[in-house]
């Protein structure tokens, strides 16, 4: 989790610089990995965060933060990217993972978009058995979170060792 959140601070930390953001940022430490791909992952992260910046207004901040939860009796790692900018109106919550939708209100204010980034992080997150969820307050900001498996029970074959042996990767 830790190599997914820095890689995406690094491949976002132009725009973050260039923007004036001030980036919190708070790991829970000793969290488990989460099987899935260490790419798709990043981008399914850099969506959330472009997000942040893009709809974050003047107020220039945004956090990202990890921990371990339960959640219906499995273990997950949920990380979060919160913003304080724009919001997102209650009627429109349910629409914002669909491709191509773009709120009136974002098209009004001319925010730059396609309406793509937040269905690919969908797609990402449900291809890794996980999924994404928001929370949002017009005028108060947003907070998209990534909720993944733990991948506590992955087994890694050693060429050191007989075929037939796995060793537990945890």
């Amino acid at each position: 989790v830790t190599d997914i959140i820095n890689a995406t601070l690094a491949s976002t930390e132009g725009l973050v610089q260039a923007g004036h953001f001030t980036v919190e940022h708070d790991v829970e430490p000793g969290l488990p990995p989460v099987s899935g791909d260490l790419v798709a992952l990043s981008q399914c992260l850099q969506n959330l965060v472009t997000n942040a910046l893009k709809y974050g207004r003047d107020q220039r901040w945004m956090r990202i933060c990890a921990s371990l939860a339960e959640q219906d009796g499995r273990r997950e790692i949920q990380i979060a990217v919160s913003d304080r900018g724009i919001g997102i109106a209650p009627r429109e919550i349910a629409r914002i993972f669909e491709p191509f939708y773009r709120s009136p209100s974002v098209t009004a204010a001319q925010i730059r978009g396609t309406g793509l980034g937040l269905s690919l992080a969908r797609r990402i997150a449900e291809a890794m058995n996980g999924r994404v969820t928001v929370t949002s307050e017009p005028d108060q900001g947003s907070t998209f979170t990534i909720h993944l498996p733990c991948a506590e029970h992955t087994v890694i074959m050693r060429a050191d060792l007989p075929s037939h042996t796995a060793t537990p990767h945890g």
